[in-house]
């Protein structure tokens, strides 16, 4: 870590510019004026000005700022390009006008501003010491958690990129400079190995002082990086995407000095002109893009959490090989890993929260029919007690989500045998004797890495009771009867199991300040720090957040969890800790758990934290371990993996559309920041499923109030409940529904929209 002494630890608190999302692209956007197109004839096109008169342009002129870069067929257009100082666009212009738009996260080469961040003498050292998130309490106290506030505080991460679609057997990656080939198989290792495309080759020995990688569209699963070198003042660019079928087409463009040059790969090739790579981009941008126009729509304030979301969402389902689940990319691509749970659970998960259902059952199915045995136990060296609850949870929901209940019936056999099979743990557990503070809990392991260190964990025995009580409600609502275990019968148990837990919960409990609740009855000595040892960081990492997610505790007991992890050095921006890295990809589980609290503020610094932290800053690519020290930037400790690239999605989800599991509540903007409120804000969100049916709303802030337009599910919840958050220190005076007076609560800053139907209209008026 580059320092400077003059600096000191507790005044540190750098504001970067936004390099990917830069203040000033709104207005250079508005501003667009695209050519318009006369006719098109070999090399050249007829553009026509803005007062009407014509002009020939030739591929590789300039006209207006625009760039003729190519004449494609199949879109019949022509390509041009405009480059802004920290952005561009791609713009595929038609005879009726532009038929393809593609952002680009490069503008002009020598603008690229390099990371030259300096740190106090010390720095990583107290961070790593601090009990309290040293790191979360300078954002907190810069006032709303934001990414700006979060993104200064470590040094970059980089690592390589994932570039191949799901047909792809070989995943092929982009590694940091450029390099594209197939990522080595050592853990921890971040070397691309038999390189497909080496730009350094081709580019005069150039050696870059900047960089700056994204994806082509802010989200699409294609990449366009760019490289600078200071001291030759010269630079290139690599935009590189895959093209589906057996097998795919790696497609690659350098731009150097001006002069596009465009490859197939495997064997490397170089196509007569860049013609036919525009055409394969159009393709590839069309594919996806009607893939993802299936997912939940969402128009934010800040862009940043759509293409993160949808990014993570395309790159989960290109990490699969067809149907089958990889949990990630160099050490975990090996087949041993394909059955790990949570993969699955993650994606599917995602997938329901996002709206990309025949997803979400393509996911479920190939696990049940896969890696489910016939007696209910998965296919898998190490599967933790926790991760059979959360499959029965997951398929429950898809249930609720979709109403395919001959979907369940078909899988039956399957779905029973994995709650038979927690149901005899529970059976086990019952023959101790009736004072064991053990008894009714379930034995097992906890996670594949500590699978032999089997015990009666809290976190496996409170999913157990979360996943067969939604089997249960499901079965009942839905009135499935054989081979299921009867739904009354189910529920009784998961009381009697929950009773059971909260028992040995409270029993365990070591007073203090705060509270310690150890992972399992017995391990009864309170962890000096989260990272003490091996098993304070696997409680940290995974036991605790998936304890909380199962929501089975009461709030004190959950309060004590939430609060010995935050006091006690298990958090970084409230990410998680492990040992002396950061290891985030069970995160989501903590972050449904703070939000199941109502800690807002500490949510959004996760969301933030995790983006900040633990994510490429344009690519978004995600691993399962990342370090916090670095000198001009941080590295992975752990390979690419899908769960942590999905925590992103699930938690912008869960801010603006959210489900209580335990009551007939449905709410909107739980956790939406403050600013989005701000006069001149607004931001929608429309068919997001819910167990109600798809619900839509749209809110905009004046100076006079927010209004808020709510399309409400078709099957009403009990209670609608809208928060509006008032931004700075605005008070409200009131809150109309259709025109009537409707309570505002200021406590919480929510509305209940009663018996909700048709479109309800939403205003809160300030003084």
């Amino acid at each position: 870590m580059y320092t400077d002494p003059s600096l000191t630890v507790s005044d540190f608190m750098p504001r970067l510019e936004d390099e990917y999302y830069p203040a000033e692209e709104q207005a250079e956007a508005a501003g667009l004026a695209i050519p318009r197109i006369g006719e098109l004839a070999g090399d050249s096109a007829l553009i026509v000005a803005a007062d009407g008169s014509p002009g020939r342009l030739n591929v590789g002129e300039v006209a207006d700022d625009w760039r003729l870069l190519a004449l494609t067929e199949s879109p019949l257009a022509a390509v041009f390009e405009r480059r802004f100082r920290r952005w561009g666009i791609l713009a595929y212009v038609g005879k009726h006008g532009p038929v393809l738009t593609v952002r680009l996260p490069v503008g002009r080469l020598d603008r690229i501003t390099p990371d030259d961040r300096r740190y106090p003498q010390g720095y990583e050292e107290a961070i790593l010491t601090s009990r309290p998130d040293l790191l979360g309490e300078k954002v907190l106290g810069q006032g709303e958690p934001s990414y700006e506030a979060a993104a200064g505080l470590l040094p970059e991460f980089i690592g390589y990129v994932p570039l191949s679609g799901r047909s792809a057997p070989n995943k092929v990656v982009v590694g940091e400079a450029g390099c594209i080939g197939v990522i080595d198989a050592g853990y921890g290792q971040q070397r691309v190995s038999s390189p497909l495309f080496d730009p350094s080759a081709l580019t005069g020995g150039l050696t870059p002082t900047k960089a700056k990688r994204g994806l082509l569209g802010g989200h699409l699963p294609g990449i366009h990086y760019a490289f600078w070198d200071a001291a030759a003042r010269d630079g290139w660019e690599e935009i590189a995407f895959a093209l589906g079928g057996q097998p795919e087409t790696v497609y690659v463009a350098l731009i150097h000095q001006g002069v596009w040059r465009c490859f197939t790969l495997s064997p490397l090739r170089e196509l007569d002109s860049p013609g036919p790579f525009f055409e394969a981009l159009a393709t590839f941008c069309g594919q996806w893009e009607r893939q993802l126009s299936q997912a939940v729509q969402i128009d934010l304030p800040e862009p940043r959490l759509r293409d993160a979301s949808l990014a993570a969402v395309a790159r989960a389902l290109t990490t699969r090989v067809g149907d089958r689940p990889k949990y990630g990319l160099g050490t975990y691509a090996a087949d041993i890993h394909d059955a790990f749970p949570p993969t699955t659970l993650w994606t599917a998960n995602a997938c329901l929260e996002w709206g990309l259902l025949d997803e979400a059952r393509r996911t479920l199915t190939y696990y049940l029919e896969h890696f489910v045995k016939d007696d209910g136990a998965f296919d898998y060296y190490g599967p933790a007690v926790s991760e059979y609850g959360q499959v029965l949870d997951v398929i429950a929901r898809y249930v609720r989500y979709t109403g395919e209940i001959d979907w369940l019936r078909a899988h039956a056999a399957k779905v029973q045998a994995i709650a038979a099979h927690l149901l005899s743990l529970r059976l086990d557990s019952l023959k101790q004797p009736g004072n064991a503070i053990t008894r009714g809990l379930l034995y097992g392991s906890p996670e594949a890495d500590t699978h032999k260190e089997t015990e009666y964990y809290l976190s496996g025995s409170a999913w157990a009771w979360r996943g067969l009580l939604e089997l249960a409600r499901v079965l009942r609502d839905h009135a499935v009867g054989a081979p299921f275990t009867p739904p009354g019968e189910l529920a009784r148990e998961c009381d009697a199991l929950r009773e059971d837990i909260l028992r040995a919960a409270r029993a365990s409990l070591v007073p203090g300040d705060p509270p310690f609740l150890p992972p399992y009855p017995g391990a009864a000595t309170p962890f000096p720090s989260m990272t003490a040892d091996t098993l304070a960081s696997y409680t940290n990492y995974r036991y605790w957040p998936e304890l909380l997610s199962a929501e089975a505790l009461d709030a004190d007991l959950a309060d004590a969890v939430l609060e010995y992890r935050r006091r006690r050095g298990g958090e970084l921006m409230a990410t998680t800790r492990f040992a002396d890295g950061l290891d985030d990809w069970p995160f989501a589980h903590q972050a449904r758990g703070v939000l199941a609290a109502d800690r807002v503020d500490q949510y959004l610094l996760g969301l933030y934290g995790h983006l900040a932290a633990h994510q490429m800053p344009g690519t978004f690519c995600a691993y399962e371990g990342v370090h916090i020290r670095g000198t001009d930037h941080r590295t992975y400790m752990a390979d690419y993996c899908v769960p942590a690239q999905l925590t992103v999605p699930l938690l912008v989800r869960w801010m603006l559309v959210y489900e209580e599991r335990d009551s007939d509540t449905l709410w909107l903007c739980k956790a939406v920041p403050r600013r989005w409120f701000a006069p001149g804000r607004h931001f929608r969100v429309r068919n997001a499923p819910t167990r109600w049916g798809p619900v839509s709303f749209r809110v905009s802030a004046s100076d006079s109030g927010v209004e808020v337009e709510v399309v409400p599910p078709p099957r009403a919840p009990e209670q609608l409940l809208v928060r509006v958050r008032r931004p700075g220190h605005r008070v409200p005076k009131g809150a109309q529904l259709n025109g009537h007076a409707l309570a505002f609560d200021s406590a919480t800053e929510t509305v209940t929209i009663p018996h909700p139907a048709g479109s309800p209209h939403l205003r809160v008026a300030y003084e």
